[in-house]
Parts: structure tokens; C-alpha cells; sequence
């Protein structure tokens, strides 16, 4: 049977698939390779190239007696020793390109990178994308694409790295994705994906990162996750998630990341977070039943890191004064909560911190008319904005206050119950933008 009644046959077969390319105009079957008619129904389906990067894909350029002219072709590689003239990689990133994804691309057999990111592409992901053998890298994201991910893409068993994030992609999540035991990174974040996160995900032991984020994703967090032992990232921020988060997730001893941010989530925050001495990020906001204490060693048990964000929960209780030994710290986020008694003065130390914001808590002060917190905040030297604004503060704003680095930007004092006169020196703070004082 010929090439092209093959190819034809897979058209009948197929009618059914809106994203399958028309009859295109191209040379015999007999005078060209697979591999170039497969890259010419791609261009066939291309509906807008306004930077002409596809004006060198012209029809028999590999034909006749340059048989693999379309290895020159912009974006394509062709670098299989074994198998010469092959294409192994089609790489079209950021081109501008509109129009649809041909099925045909799955005739490119030697194909392991397949990399059209950041286009204009609409339409299905074509379920024959699955077919391809050598698959390890599928980048389909920030396009917009539609329709749900096709189960057929747990066929491309040697697949490494599958990005799908930034498209409109609908339905749930395939369980079957499991199946893809050599993924590394799964990234379908951003899309308009809904159900439940599959526990099937906990199986895929060499993912290193999950990306789940702004979605519609409801349910739990399933504890199967706690499986992934190489998760370094961890992203299901801003989706429907309700119930507890797994203690199971405290297994997760490589874990950098950990996003749960803005979801529905409820109970208290496993203990076992705070042991995972490799985090950076923790954010954990926007769950406002979500409750707990911050650990009195979270200095100690969490030295790496550097995000804390953990705005409109219910955390309670004071904030430890180990947390000046976590050195790291830029960013201290934790408005919107129950906090009491006093800032500790080991803030002071954080010489990376930026950002301070404990806004609408129920912290006070009780060192009489020196307040000392600005003056130990003053040896933060990055410290660009300070929030300590709808809690029970009632001292004298201390002289200190304009030692504040000279970076700060914001500084949000109202609802308080401060008395006396601020110093005009306040302006040597010469970035600064916001100043808010108001009872």
C-alpha cells in the first residue's frame, strides 16, 4: 500500500476529529519522504505566519536528488545518527503562528521534541500526538488550544516532559496519564480543567514538577501525592480544593514549592509541613478555614526558606522568634489572621527581607515610648514594604522610623492607636510612595 493511500485511509478513519488537516496541494507521495509530507500538512493548517517563518517549508525541497532538504527547514532538526534524514525535533516556539495542530505530525515517527509554544494555535490537541514512539518533550503551552487532554497522550510512553498550561483546555484530567512512567514535569496549570486531581498522579515517581494551578480542580488534595519522592515543585494554587491537607505531604523531602494557595481547603496545617527543610515557597493563603500555629522551631526546621505566605487563614497564637535563624527570608506574608503578642525583634536580622506584611492581626506593643521593632527593622536594607496596619499597636512612633531602608516603598501604619508627631524626616525616605497613618 502507498504512502499516500495510507495517509488518505487515516483521513477516513478520522472524520470524525475536527482538527484533521483538509486535502493539501503537495507533490506525489512517490517523490517526497513521510516525514516532509507530514511537515507540509502542518504548514497546510497554519492559517497565519506574519513573521515568515515557514517560508522556507516549500513543497519538494526534499525531493528528488535532496532528499532531505527539509532538515534545513526553519525549526526543524533532523540529528538521528542511525537514521539520517529523520526529523527528531520540530521547534516553532514563539513564531506568532495561527491556524490548528495537524494529526499527521504523528507520521513523524523519529520525532522527540515537539516545541510550538507561545503561538496563536486553536483547535484540539490531535489525540494522534499520542502515536509518536520517541516522544520526550511536548510543549503546547500559552496557546488556545481547546478540548479535553487526550487519553491517548499516556501512549507516548517515553515522554519526559508534557506542558500544557496557558490554553482552554476542558474536562479532567486523564487518570491514565499515570501510565507515562518516565514523566519528569507535568504542567497543565491555567487551562479551564475541572474534577477531581487523579490519585493515579501519586504513581509518576520520577516527576519533579506538578502544576495544577488556576484551574477548576475540586475535591482534595489526594495523599497519593506524598508518593512523589523527587517533587521538587508543587503548584495547585487557585482552584476549588476542599477538605484537609494530607499529613502524607510531609514525605515530600525535596520539595522547594509548595502552592496550595487559594483554594477551599479546611482544617489544620499538618505539622509535618514544617519539617520539610527544603522549602522555600509555603503559601498556603486565601484558605480562610484553614487553621494552626506557626511552630515555635520553624526557624530551625524550615532554614531554606524564603517565601512565607500565608495571608487569610485562621493561623493563631505568636509568631516565633526562630524565625529570625531562618536567614533566607524575603518575603513574610501574613495578614488576615488571629496573631497576637508582640513582633519579634529577631525580624531585624533577616537582612534579605522585603516584604513584611502582618496587617489586620491582633499584634501589640509593649516597650513603652521606644518602640524598638523599627528600630531593629531598620538594619533591613532591602525592606521595601511594611504592613503592620488593623492591629492593637498604641505607642509613640519612635524617631527610628526613618531609619527604615531608604528602598522602602510602602508603609502601612492606619487603624492602630499610635499618638504623637511623626518626625517630617519621614521624607529622607525618598522612594517612598504610600504612607498611611489614618485612625
Amino acid at each position: 500500500m502507498s504512502l499516500l493511500l495510507l495517509l488518505l485511509v487515516g483521513t477516513l478513519l478520522n472524520t470524525g476529529h475536527t482538527t484533521h488537516a483538509a486535502p493539501i496541494s503537495s507533490p506525489p507521495a512517490s517523490q517526497i519522504t513521510m516525514d516532509e509530507h507530514a511537515l507540509l500538512s502542518f504548514r497546510a493548517l497554519i492559517t497565519g505566519d506574519p513573521h515568515r517563518v515557514l517560508t522556507s517549508w516549500t513543497a519538494g525541497n526534499g525531493s528528488n536528488a535532496n532528499m532531505t532538504g527539509f532538515c534545513s527547514w526553519r525549526g526543524v532538526g533532523c540529528h538521528s545518527r542511525r537514521h539520517p534524514g529523520r526529523v527528531t525535533s520540530l521547534e516553532l516556539w514563539s513564531s506568532n503562528l495561527t491556524g490548528t495542530i495537524s494529526p499527521f505530525l504523528s507520521n513523524l515517527t523519529f520525532l522527540s521534541t515537539l516545541n510550538i509554544s507561545h503561538n496563536s494555535l486553536s483547535g484540539n490537541i490531535p489525540w494522534e500526538l499520542g502515536l509518536l514512539p520517541r516522544l520526550l518533550y511536548l510543549d503546547l503551552r500559552h496557546n488556545f488550544l481547546q478540548g479535553m487532554i487526550p487519553g491517548s497522550l499516556a501512549r507516548a510512553s517515553k515522554l519526559r516532559i508534557l506542558q500544557l498550561e496557558y490554553n482552554g483546555l476542558v474536562g479532567n484530567i486523564p487518570a491514565n496519564l499515570s501510565n507515562l512512567q518516565e514523566l519528569e514535569v507535568l504542567d497543565v496549570g491555567s487551562n479551564q480543567l475541572s474534577g477531581a486531581i487523579p490519585p493515579s498522579l501519586g504513581s509518576l515517581s520520577k516527576l519533579t514538577y506538578l502544576g495544577l494551578y488556576l484551574n477548576n480542580l475540586s475535591v482534595g488534595v489526594p495523599a497519593s501525592l506524598g508518593n512523589l519522592s523527587l517533587l521538587v515543585d508543587l503548584f495547585a494554587d487557585t482552584n476549588k480544593l476542599s477538605g484537609q491537607i494530607p499529613d502524607s505531604l510531609g514525605r515530600l523531602t525535596k520539595l522547594k514549592s509548595l502552592d496550595l494557595a487559594y483554594n477551599q481547603l479546611s482544617g489544620t496545617i499538618p505539622a509535618s509541613l514544617f519539617n520539610i527543610s527544603s522549602v522555600a515557597t509555603f503559601e498556603l493563603s486565601g484558605n480562610s478555614a484553614l487553621s494552626g500555629v506557626l511552630p515555635i522551631d520553624i526557624g530551625a526546621t524550615l532554614p531554606n526558606l524564603q517565601n512565607m505566605i500565608m495571608n487569610g487563614c485562621q493561623l493563631n497564637g505568636r509568631i516565633p522568634r526562630s524565625i529570625g535563624n531562618a536567614s533566607q527570608l524575603r518575603y513574610i506574608q501574613l495578614d488576615d489572621n488571629e496573631l497576637e503578642g508582640t513582633v519579634p525583634l529577631e525580624v531585624g536580622s533577616l537582612k534579605d527581607l522585603e516584604v513584611l506584611t502582618l496587617g489586620n492581626n491582633k499584634l501589640e506593643d509593649k516597650w513603652g515610648s521606644d518602640w524598638e521593632l523599627m528600630q531593629s527593622l531598620s538594619n533591613c536594607s532591602k525592606l521595601f514594604s511594611l504592613s503592620l496596619d488593623s492591629n492593637n499597636f498604641q505607642d509613640v512612633l519612635p524617631p527610628s522610623i526613618v531609619n527604615l531602608s531608604n528602598t522602602m516603598q510602602n508603609l502601612h501604619l492606619a487603624h492602630n492607636k499610635f499618638h504623637g508627631a511623626i518626625s517630617s524626616d519621614i521624607w529622607k525616605l525618598s522612594n517612598l510612595a504610600i504612607l498611611s497613618l489614618r485612625e
